[in-house]
């Protein structure tokens, strides 16, 4: 599946109302594990169907969705069919931005890469991915760029919690989409015109003017600010019929020189 969603209402249902905080923890940490995007829904604002503020107890329930590691939360009455749909959406996203300040991004990335480490050895793809990572991480990037032609490599680096912005760069509209609605965290450059990279291209002939558009992109959205600023790219590209990812770390002003 592309990603799960903990409806609480559906589960409200199906068990004792007590017992739905537990499912919703489970069903998190599992997706957390598992690298799927998890969204938590109904009811998390359910008084500004009719009312222009919330309470106090619904922002803590959006909050504590955020901190359980929760990639999106969802409105639905709130918006769909209540007087104050804007206001909703604000004070939502306003929830979230402070709670995302008290996660613990550092720790989330820690369990989850001794957890991966424990079960197997990495792919070239999955070793290059957390690799990024801790680059990132390491050299203070201002964001990280990703090149995608299905989404599958900014989900995977989604997976390992990064508090560093993420532009998703694609030439898909399908995968711009995916990207905007369940990458957490991911700013979303959609370049039609602008399709040789990649594993099916080797040539790799449209990366450089990609990667000047998203520095520009990462500019304007004020993740970039200074030519020093350090930039994380990851791309793939093809050995015979091998899929392979690089890493590239550089600054800014040296991608739009």
């Amino acid at each position: 599946c592309d990603a799960v969603m903990v409806a609480r209402g559906d589960l409200g249902m199906e068990i004792p109302p007590e017992n739905v905080f537990r499912a919703q923890k489970m069903m998190i940490q599992t997706c957390n594990k598992a690298g799927k995007p998890v969204i938590v829904a109904t009811q998390m604002l359910e008084s500004m169907i009719n009312n222009p503020r919330p309470t106090r107890a619904e922002c803590s329930d959006v909050a504590n969705a955020v901190l359980d590691g929760a990639d999106c939360v969802m409105l639905s009455g709130e918006t769909a069919g209540g007087k104050f749909p804007k206001e909703a959406v604000a004070i939502m996203a306003r929830t979230c931005v402070e709670a995302e300040q008290e996660y613990n991004f550092d720790e989330a990335f820690t369990k989850e890469l001794a957890f991966e480490r424990s079960k197997r050895v990495f792919d070239t793809v999955e070793a290059t991915t957390t690799g990024a990572v801790l680059a990132a991480i390491s050299s203070n990037a201002k964001v990280v760029v990703i090149f995608a032609h299905t989404g599958a490599t900014a989900t995977l680096f989604a997976k390992y919690k990064c508090n560093v912005p993420l532009v998703v760069v694609t030439c898909h509209p399908e995968v711009a989409r995916y990207c905007k609605g369940l990458v957490a965290g991911a700013s979303v450059l959609f370049l039609p015109n602008h399709t040789r990279y990649g594993y099916q291209h080797e040539s790799g002939e449209d990366e450089g003017v990609m990667v000047t558009e998203a520095v520009k992109y990462a500019a304007s959205l004020g993740f970039v600010k200074y030519a020093e600023d350090v930039v994380c790219a990851l791309h793939a590209y093809r050995v015979g019929t091998t899929k392979n990812v690089a890493m590239r770390v550089f600054q800014a002003g040296a991608a739009c020189a």
